[in-house]
């Protein structure tokens, strides 16, 4: 329907130049080739597997995508976004860069495209999705994922006891030695101070143990085995 309305406004902004409404016309145009672009993916990825990313996007022929990998801590990240929640962390390294290419739809409607994304190594990436050259922010996309073989499932079986097991984010086979530090998050002030509670480890069967408050709700879990640090 976009494009019969797209053709019947120019048909009447070409015959019909002194219509008092000819404006409503041209907006009503500009509106349907609107530039827009929404993304959808999963946050967290195992090192080795690919991202997929869905881009819905209207009116566009080409994208770029940039993907950087965040030169910081978890840790650290996390207290610069409870900062600057939307801010782009200034540490970070380019990794990839490419061109997508993207179908044209004649009738003005919402184009579909599937991208991977194949990080080489563990950490934190930002990515964004725009058009070459683009300098508006409402025609960019961007995102935030981890890149870890770790995934983990909580216990309160004992009170003021927690039991934590850390498994592989995609087999489940349990996770041993890695480090696990808990955090409490408290607001003071202007802000929030982190207080580490506990540093624990894992067994053979992916276990560790730590005490806690009956409210955990404001508990930060971090894990660190070798270079994966999530």
């Amino acid at each position: 329907y976009k494009h019969i309305a797209y053709n019947t406004c120019n048909y009447g902004i070409e015959h019909f130049p002194k219509y008092k409404r000819i404006g409503l016309l041209v907006n009503i145009k500009k509106e349907i080739k609107k530039k827009e672009i929404d993304i959808n993916y999963n946050q967290v990825t195992k090192l080795g597997s690919n991202l997929k990313v869905k881009i819905k996007s209207s009116n566009i022929s080409s994208l770029q995508l940039s993907v950087y990998r965040m030169n910081v801590s978890a840790l650290d990240y996390y207290k610069f976004k409870e900062k600057q929640n939307d801010g782009i962390y200034p540490h970070r390294t380019l990794v990839e860069i490419r061109q997508i290419p993207i179908k044209h739809d004649p009738d003005f409607g919402k184009v579909v495209t599937l991208i991977d994304v194949k990080p080489r190594d563990y950490g934190i990436y930002d990515f964004c999705i725009e058009m070459k050259g683009n300098k508006y922010t409402n025609q960019r996309a961007s995102g935030t994922f981890t890149v870890t073989d770790l995934a983990y499932i909580t216990r309160l079986n004992t009170p003021k006891v927690e039991t934590l097991y850390v498994l592989d984010r995609i087999t489940g086979q349990p996770q041993m030695n890695v480090q696990v530090k808990v955090y409490n998050q408290k607001w003071i002030r202007s802000g929030y101070s982190l207080d580490l509670t506990n540093t624990v480890k894992t067994d053979k069967t992916g276990l560790c143990t730590y005490s806690t408050s009956l409210d955990n709700s404001n508990n930060l879990i971090f894990f660190a085995r070798g270079k994966d640090i999530y």
